[in-house]
């Protein structure tokens, strides 16, 4: 396995992983694929699902030297891709209450347990995509250990992003009819917590090559933001 220039620095493991966690919890992993104890990113998906354009974000995080593991927050019970944004938010809303957020905490604990030997349990950081943004939020509230998160495009509330007690990394957009950016602003301010990136010109999406909205330069851009500020709050990745 090579890697192609500007993609990174690493050769990388990636597929399907399982958590043991007593139930059918499934997951996506990506990883430097050289044998170490890597700082770990902890990916919450959205309404869309765990979908090819999540799994390049794990895999892109990956070849800089950081470990990143996704879970299934849908439980495998969706039967195909997600186009319909009435339907992914209403599959969404059938995700039992508490559920999702008890899923994030315990994919957590998983991998920074003593036998999860490719992950650093020191450095461990969540990265939540839209409506993930939510259960990753409640969820970091309940974990001492976690040392960052980020929120792309996620819903924000300022008791959730109070209770985070991490640095926080916001990516949004002006023209995101979803999350306003001035909701977002005001959050933001109310928390007195977070650095927080807006995007002009750009809506909701705009990082996923999947959806109508997404603008390449500034995906590009906010890729360089994320990687950046893991790098620096998780310590040096592998190998840089």
């Amino acid at each position: 396995m090579t890697v192609l220039k500007g993609e990174g620095k690493h050769p990388m493991l990636y597929g399907s992983y399982r958590l043991p966690v007593g139930r059918d919890l499934r997951a996506y992993i990506a990883r430097p694929d050289i044998s170490g104890s890597f700082p770990t990113v902890l990916v919450v998906h959205g309404a869309w699902g765990l979908t090819s354009h999540v799994k390049a974000f794990c895999r892109k995080l990956a070849r800089y030297g950081f470990a990143t593991l996704c879970p299934d927050l849908y439980h495998g019970s969706l039967d195909g891709r997600l186009d319909d944004r009435a339907e992914a938010e209403d599959r969404w809303t059938g995700i039992p209450d508490g559920r999702a957020a008890r899923d994030v905490v315990e994919a957590f604990h998983n991998v920074e347990a003593p036998g999860t030997e490719w992950c650093d349990p020191r450095r461990i950081g969540i990265l939540a995509i839209a409506e993930g943004g939510r259960p990753a939020l409640a969820a970091a509230a309940r974990i001492d250990t976690l040392a960052a998160i980020t929120l792309v495009y996620a819903p924000v509330d300022a008791p959730g992003l109070e209770r985070a007690g991490v640095p926080v990394l916001g990516i949004y957009a002006t023209e995101d009819e979803r999350v306003p950016a001035d909701d977002v602003r005001a959050a933001r301010e109310a928390s007195g917590k977070g650095s927080f990136a807006f995007y002009g010109g750009v809506g909701h999406d705009f990082m996923d090559e999947a959806r109508d909205g997404y603008d390449g330069p500034s995906a590009d851009d906010a890729y360089e933001r994320i990687i950046g500020f893991f790098e620096e709050r998780l310590g040096a990745p592998v190998g840089a």
